[in-house]
């Protein structure tokens, strides 16, 4: 069902199980802000969240209900997405809390339209008495690469199954329903990555924001000392586990041997999971686990370069943002790279350890002057949330 002005007239609701407050992940806060900035153009977007309903007019937020719901645990999703033959995220976040709340808002004949996150929340649209209304769907990423990526990542036999279940359940799903649906997507690349298998799907690229930021820290001065590098992500989240194995691995030890005492690392984000904490422990990596939106911006205004050391990705583009938006560089592989990036100057994209640390070598020397934190912000000051906002409103 195509969108039409008269629905552009009406509310909006949002149907996102997997945001939880407070946001610490990307996907919860592609949503939040998309919402948020959306109820600019609306009379109102109502949305369902992880345990919680709430309601954004012109950008503020009201709590509607709040109910006792929580994620199912990732060994109970995988057992369940292998005996159903199903999608992990919709058996970990649509549970049967969620999923009763979801139907009482979607059988609510007030909305014009519905935006789902994920394809999983859109099974809901099938079930009884909800009335046909235009669905889009923010997709967030490549969601076939990623379960391809996770299958091989993996040496779980279960969590295996369970990813592979996971595409399967993609495909059979967007065969029978994707011709109702209007597709989010977040870069062009991941909107090819849709097309690969279904090339007739309505979608279209909605970058992503970022939020900006009112005072830019200090410079660093020349020599700089320490040279400190931080990873910013979800600790719980199996790619970002991987990607710090990887720079454990490849990057780390030509960075030490060069730099030895001068180099500091740090990790810094939400549920660090056992395998972040051991391997921290392991490499004598500082962990500032669940950090306060105020302590994250102190220990970025201390970075030299953010960390993005990705042996497979599809999920970097908010950290790449968000650095840039601090008026910090980063330095990333070629992962990155592969999702339309562009690294402004003294970013550096690069598999080559030696590449990383002679970039490294550079910026201790040079420091990080004010002008170059304004210029890397400026990068990032291109991506908005109103503007991403906008093209929602547009579709509609």
């Amino acid at each position: 069902m195509a969108p039409t002005a008269s629905h552009r007239a009406k509310p909006v609701l949002a149907v996102a199980p997997h945001v939880a407050y407070p946001l610490r992940t990307g996907g919860n806060l592609l949503v939040d802000r998309n919402v948020r900035y959306l109820s600019d153009h609306i009379p109102y977007v109502d949305l369902v969240a992880q345990d919680r309903v709430l309601r954004y007019q012109q950008g503020e937020a009201t709590v509607l209900e709040r109910f006792e719901a929580s994620p199912r645990p990732k060994w109970l999703a995988a057992a369940q997405t292998v005996l159903r033959s199903s999608h992990f995220n919709l058996e970990k976040f649509l549970t049967p809390a969620v999923r009763t709340v979801a139907l009482r808002y979607l059988r609510d004949p007030q909305y014009g339209a519905v935006l789902y996150s994920f394809l999983y929340s859109a099974t809901l649209r099938q079930e009884a008495d909800v009335p046909p209304r235009p669905a889009l769907v923010w997709t967030h990423n490549d969601e076939f690469k990623w379960f391809q990526d996770l299958a091989q990542a993996y040496r779980n036999p279960l969590a295996q199954r369970a990813a592979r279940m996971s595409e399967q359940w993609l495909h059979r799903f967007l065969s029978e329903q994707g011709e109702a649906l209007t597709l989010l997507h977040v870069t062009a690349a991941d909107q090819a990555g849709f097309e690969r298998y279904f090339p007739n799907l309505r979608g279209y690229v909605v970058p992503i924001g970022v939020e900006e930021v009112e005072r830019l820290p200090a410079p660093l001065g020349a020599p700089m000392q320490p040279l400190q590098l931080t990873f910013v992500g979800a600790l719980g989240v199996k790619m970002n586990l991987d990607a710090l194995r990887h720079f454990a691995t490849h990057f780390y030890p030509a960075l030490r041997d060069r730099f030895g005492g001068e180099l500091v690392v740090q990790v810094v984000g939400s549920t660090p999971s056992k395998g972040v904490t051991a391997l921290c422990e392991e490499q004598g990596w500082t962990l500032h686990p669940n950090v306060s939106d105020e302590r994250l911006a102190a220990l970025l205004a201390e970075t030299t370069f953010t960390l993005l050391p990705f042996p497979y990705a599809t999920g970097a583009k908010l950290k790449l943002l968000k650095s840039l938006a601090h008026g910090v560089p980063y330095l990333g592989t070629t992962h990155v790279q592969a999702q339309g990036h562009h690294a402004p100057v003294p970013c550096l994209l690069s598999d080559d350890p030696k590449a990383w640390a002679a970039r490294l070598a550079e910026i201790q020397i040079t420091g990080l002057s004010a002008e170059a934190r304004q210029q890397l912000a400026a990068v990032a000051a291109q991506h908005s949330w109103a503007v991403s906002a906008e093209k929602i409103a547009a579709l509609l």
